[in-house]
C-alpha cells in the first residue's frame, strides 16, 4: 500500500510538472490522503483475489490479472462518467471501490470537497474493503490448497 501511494504521489508531481498553469489552489489535500488510504484496502483485497491467477495458471496469470485491473477502469468512471454507461455496467461501477476513490479525490482536487462532505463514499469503501480483504485472504488459501494438492506449485520452483 505505502509503495502504491509513493507512486501515486510520484505521478502527481510528474503531471505538475507538465501542466504547470493547472490551478490546484483550492485542492483539499485531507481528502485525497483519506480517500487514498482508504480506498487502498480494498484495492489490496482485490489484489489478493487476483493473486490467484498467477497462482493457478503460471505461464498467463500474470496477464490475466491485466483483465482484472482493465475491468475495474472500464466500469469506475476513469475514461468517462458511469451515467453513459448500460445499465448493468451501471450496477458494477457500485462494487467497484475505484468508482468511490475517484468521485472523492476528484471532488476534493477540483472543488476543495472536505471529508465530512464526501460521507456517501465513505460507508461503501468501508463496507468493500472489510469484504473484500477477508474474503480475498479465504479464496486465496483455498486455490493455495487446490495448487498443493494438485501439483501446480512444484512447476514453479
Amino acid at each position: 500500500m505505502v509503495y502504491g501511494l509513493i507512486h501515486t504521489a510520484v505521478i502527481f508531481a510528474v503531471l505538475l510538472l507538465f501542466f504547470p498553469g493547472l490551478d490546484l489552489s483550492k485542492a483539499n489535500v485531507a481528502t485525497i490522503a483519506v480517500f487514498m488510504a482508504l480506498g487502498s484496502f480494498s484495492f489490496v483485497g482485490i489484489g489478493i483475489l487476483a493473486a490467484i491467477l498467477p497462482l493457478l495458471y503460471v505461464e498467463r496469470g500474470a496477464q490475466m490479472t491485466f483483465v482484472i485491473q482493465s475491468s475495474l477502469l472500464l466500469v469506475s468512471g476513469v475514461y468517462y462518467p458511469i451515467d453513459i454507461l448500460p445499465g448493468w455496467m451501471q450496477v458494477l461501477s457500485h462494487l467497484s471501490p475505484a468508482t468511490y476513490v475517484l468521485d472523492a479525490v476528484r471532488a476534493g482536487l477540483t472543488n476543495g470537497v472536505g471529508v465530512a462532505d464526501l460521507g456517501r463514499d465513505i460507508w461503501p469503501l468501508l463496507i468493500l474493503g472489510a469484504f473484500f480483504i477477508p474474503f480475498g485472504l479465504w479464496a486465496f488459501g483455498r486455490a493455495e490448497h487446490y495448487a498443493k494438492r494438485t501439483g501446480k506449485l512444484k512447476r514453479v520452483g
